[in-house]
């Protein structure tokens, strides 16, 4: 039973080593929902071993989304490494027409950030080496949850949970969502498009002034993330001690 209230339905068994652990682990799904009722997950749009000779290092109409390229806000759309790049596929592949989240599939355990969420606009083609989340309610915005896949909160809920290295949809569908409230989802989004927003580039590209003023905006992201699951001082530096 007590098990079930941490994992759901998938009955997997967190890596808890404190009570403190324990007692993180109960605040952030007090009152949570699965990401699976807001919003849509799945493994990118191409297979890329079925779609191998459609892969090309001149532009087609599509952009080619592959893990590597992958960031935490970012996906880099970078064409000066044209190494197949762009993809030619035909009306057998369906391409949202919306903004989406891809995260990368594959993330060693032993980084710190295992969740890498980057932005995604319409009309790029995501491989198979990305998984893929669509907002699907009202009630939380793309930016907001962007701002919690990428935060320390979510990372370090996600690795109490992961034993390989391997993100996959049924993790990230199982991922506890406290829903804001109006102000709070606001001020939330609006931290989080002043990273997206501010900074298009690739993250190389920045410069030393620009990661420094970036680091204080995630810093009021993770707050504003602790206060919405009601953390406390010593759940929340529990979570910092890992980071």
């Amino acid at each position: 039973g007590e098990v079930e209230k941490l994992s759901g339905e998938t009955l997997a068994f967190p890596l808890i080593k404190t009570s403190a652990d324990l007692s993180t682990l109960e605040a952030i799904n007090t009152g949570s929902v699965p990401l699976a009722r807001l919003a849509k997950s799945y493994q990118g749009d191409v297979n890329l071993t079925t779609y191998k000779d459609q892969l090309s290092d001149e532009p087609t109409m599509h952009l080619l989304l592959r893990g590597e390229h992958v960031q935490p806000y970012f996906v880099d759309l970078n064409t000066d490494n044209v190494d197949r790049r762009w993809i030619a596929i035909d009306g057998s592949v369906s391409i949202p027409a919306v903004s989406r989240i891809a995260c990368q599939q594959v993330a060693n355990m032993g980084l710190k950030q295992r969740i890498s969420a980057g932005f995604v606009p319409d009309g790029v083609v995501v491989a198979n080496s990305c998984n893929c989340v669509e907002v699907a309610n009202p009630s939380i915005s793309i930016y907001f949850l962007l701002g919690l896949l990428n935060s320390k909160l979510m990372n370090w809920y996600f690795k109490k949970f992961s034993t390989n290295n391997h993100v996959n949809v049924y993790e990230l569908e199982t991922l506890p969502i406290r829903i804001p409230g109006p102000e709070q989802l606001s001020r939330i989004s609006g931290l989080v498009r002043r990273i997206t927003d501010g900074h298009s580039e690739s993250r190389q590209k920045i410069g030393a002034e620009s990661f420094a003023a970036r680091a204080q905006v995630l810093d009021e992201i993770d707050r504003e993330l602790y206060a919405l699951y009601g953390l406390d001082e010593t759940q929340i530096a529990r979570i910092e001690a890992d980071f």
